[in-house]
């Protein structure tokens, strides 16, 4: 029997009837090519019958199910784990793949077999594919994204590999961007592809179920803990700038890195947070309280980076550089801070008293 191409690997949990339409569509193709694997995190809902009744159907589906809740992270990881074909494609189980144009990804696939990749989200682009070299420039595009996960495709043999990458190994489960980590390895080594293709339909524009029509919080998190406040962006750098550190690069190229993920990470405690914590329909999707981030809070969480930066890059950087490179993000950060403050006070006035 032909080994498949693609696998459409999707992570469930509690989302049987959304599940059940969005597989049925999927087996519709008869296409020996494509198969679909669901990892269920031990449902409660029926997802368990639903999914049984489906495999005995079809061999182009493969269920398993795990004896007790793992958690997101380690449920994503073991979807893309112990495929039966050539590539893997992840999705959560809220998007959707298109049917339509499966078919011509997966002819792409087997036309110019790429290491791996995402496929973008936005389809209002026209179709394209873009290949990036392995090295320096590779790891900027392909790694330390902080990306919406569908999307991401990798060669099978690749993806079990990586998994075995030290720097992998020492990343928290709980830790919501595993892939990041991931593509940071395999960028190193690898030449990648960004697909411009409309494969992925993101939840937010769905229209074919009814539920996810209308607008749905997401409560992963609290008011101290939501995905892009401070302390998961703070976490996530720390994890990326240890990975970094660590790639089979040159000092210099290591350091171009470090630099771009420092004044990143900076922008996005300080700025980034700023703006985001003011804007009414964000806070209602993640159920936040809608506030004005003061600059003195903004600049707390600048020298938070700033000090993770220098603990873990005086080890694998000369001195001499890691300084360099603080001096120029510090700086960077209190400009950019001082013009969204002065910014405010000018087109804001009535908030004047609640932006410093």
């Amino acid at each position: 029997m032909r080994r498949p191409v693609l696998t459409i690997c999707i992570p469930t949990y509690n989302n049987q009837f959304v599940l059940e339409k969005e597989i049925v569509d999927y087996l519709s193709i008869k296409d020996k090519r494509i198969c679909i694997k669901i990892n269920d995190n031990a449902s409660t809902d029926g997802t368990l019958e639903v999914c049984r009744l489906l495999e005995k159907e079809s061999e182009n589906l493969i269920y398993r199910r795990n004896d007790m809740n793992l958690g997101s992270i380690s449920n994503w990881i073991l979807a893309l784990k112990d495929s039966p074909s050539d590539y893997v494609l992840f999705t959560i189980d809220k998007d959707l793949v298109d049917i339509k144009e499966l078919p011509g990804f997966v002819d792409y696939l087997e036309a110019e077999r790429p290491n791996f990749g995402y496929v973008d989200l936005d389809i209002n682009k026209p179709k394209e594919y873009i290949r990036i070299k392995a090295g320096v420039e590779n790891v900027l595009r392909m790694a330390y994204l902080g990306k919406h996960p569908s999307g991401y495709f990798y060669r099978t043999d690749l993806f079990e590999n990586a998994l075995k990458s030290e720097s992998y190994t020492k990343v928290d489960l709980k830790f919501d961007f595993p892939f990041e980590i991931i593509n940071g390895e395999l960028a190193v080594s690898y030449d990648s592809t960004i697909v411009v293709y409309p494969v992925i339909i993101n939840a937010t524009i769905r229209t074919d179920v009814d539920h996810l029509k209308k607008p749905f919080k997401t409560l992963s998190y609290d008011n101290t803990n939501i995905w892009y406040g401070a302390p998961k962006r703070i976490i996530g750098f720390n994890y990326y700038i240890d990975n970094a550190l660590h790639l089979k690069l040159s000092i210099s190229e290591k350091s171009r890195i470090a630099e771009y993920l420092t004044d990143k990470s900076i922008a996005q405690v300080t700025t980034g947070l700023r703006n985001a914590m003011r804007q009414k329909a964000a806070c209602e999707h993640y159920n936040v309280l809608q506030r004005i981030v003061p600059f003195s809070e903004m600049y707390a969480n600048m020298l938070i980076v700033l000090s993770g930066f220098r603990k873990q890059a005086i080890r694998i950087l000369p001195a001499c550089t890691v300084w360099k490179i603080c001096i120029k993000s510090y700086l960077r950060g209190v400009l950019r801070m001082v013009k969204m403050i002065l910014k405010d006070c000018l087109h804001e006035p009535k908030q004047r008293s609640l932006s410093v």
